[in-house]
């Protein structure tokens, strides 16, 4: 993984917390995107160090597109669609495309200013014609914007090089490590959500780990052969086997040990 690279967003933290994003201003709070985008770097060498034995290091995957948004605090009804059926936003394959966001700020009702958080400035645009980004690697059709815009609206346009699993695992782990960086306990929503998330990140590095789940078919190295579990049932016809890691109770059945 080089420099450049990171399975998640800033925007996919946001997501998760939005308390980093500024309604009112419409900027991040609390951290800077940079800041931000360091910490995935960093969350994204624990998660690659945890998955070593299970997967080959190069984990990246065909470019794909999240379904693009427009940030919390916005008062109009516009919208950019991911595809209408006939035609659909599109990303290069390049092994140059990172994952990242396309930023399209509103100068008017129409017409658009577009960045990209590694690349900078990506030149201008309007939803009355196709939008090709200067990198050359995203691309817009005019018939996928929708409803009405205005001066300072802003919509975001995630791009992924990694299978969605990997940006799950990334976006909490990131998320959590950033939480605990900003806040203190004495702050109860962000330690909250903290704990949270931090408990979702485990179970899910746990399930993948034991082979419960996979990043996506054809990434895994190992050779998984089928595993024989005896189980048993009772008068009513309910599973009662005792599972590594789970005790059964008859009022609420299976209470997981390993949390």
């Amino acid at each position: 993984m080089s420099a450049l690279q990171t399975m998640c967003t800033t925007w996919d933290i946001i997501g998760l917390f939005p308390q980093l994003w500024d309604r009112e201003n419409l900027v991040f709070s609390e951290a800077s995107e940079e800041e931000m985008r360091d910490t995935i770097s960093l969350c994204d060498s624990q998660i690659l160090s945890e998955l070593r034995n299970l997967y080959s290091a190069d984990l990246t995957t065909t470019p794909w597109v999240g379904t693009p948004f427009r940030p919390r605090g916005q008062s109009t009804s516009g919208k950019l669609r991911l595809t209408n059926g006939s035609v659909s936003i599109s990303i290069s394959d390049s092994a140059l495309v990172y994952t990242g966001a396309y930023r399209f700020d509103f100068t008017s009702a129409t017409e658009f200013t577009v960045t990209h958080d590694l690349r900078g400035t990506q030149g201008t645009g309007s939803t009355d014609s196709s939008f090709t980004s200067t990198d050359t690697f995203l691309t817009v059709p005019a018939a996928l914007w929708e409803g009405t815009f205005a001066e300072n609206d802003v919509v975001i346009v995630k791009v992924y090089e990694y299978s969605r699993m990997l940006v799950r695992l990334s976006s909490l782990l990131s998320t959590v490590t950033l939480l605990d960086s900003l806040f203190t306990d004495e702050s109860p929503n962000a330690s909250t959500a903290s704990q949270k998330y931090q408990r979702a990140y485990d179970k899910l590095m746990k399930d993948i780990q034991k082979e419960n789940a996979f990043l996506e078919a054809g990434l895994i190295t190992q050779d998984i052969s089928p595993i024989q579990v005896d189980y048993e049932v009772n008068e009513y016809g309910e599973d009662v086997t005792n599972y590594d890691g789970y005790d059964w109770d008859p009022a609420i059945g299976y209470q997981d040990l390993t949390e």
